[in-house]
């Protein structure tokens, strides 16, 4: 009878660290700003940091340079864009996983 009350209790807790560990995993951070330029041959975008109460960046920081040789881009930056990347900090660089341009996101485009 004991067994089968731990069974649940046994299957939360290891539904909890696969949540767990997957999130780990996803990691980075997420930063939003407006876009200063962006080069699509260098791979480079600069953004302001315009929301430095809600980026996890130095406040100090007026601009933020991100590689994007590894990450999915989704519209290209034209400056003054708001953007959203989500990255990495490797070594004292930004590298971004994703980026997404909120002005020219299209919520409305179905298929």
């Amino acid at each position: 009878m004991r067994k089968n009350r731990l069974l649940p209790t046994l299957l939360a807790a290891c539904l909890l660290l696969a949540f767990s560990a997957g999130a780990a995993l996803a990691g980075g951070q997420v930063f939003q700003g407006t876009a200063v330029s962006f080069d699509a041959e260098k791979k480079i975008l600069v953004l302001k940091n315009d929301e430095a109460d809600k980026n996890k960046v130095d406040k100090n920081l007026k601009e933020i340079t991100f590689d994007l040789s590894k990450a999915k881009v989704g519209a290209p930056a034209s400056p003054g864009d708001k953007m959203r990347v989500s990255y990495d900090v490797v070594g004292d660089k930004y590298v971004a996983t994703k980026a997404m341009n909120v002005s020219k996101q299209d919520l409305r485009k179905s298929k």
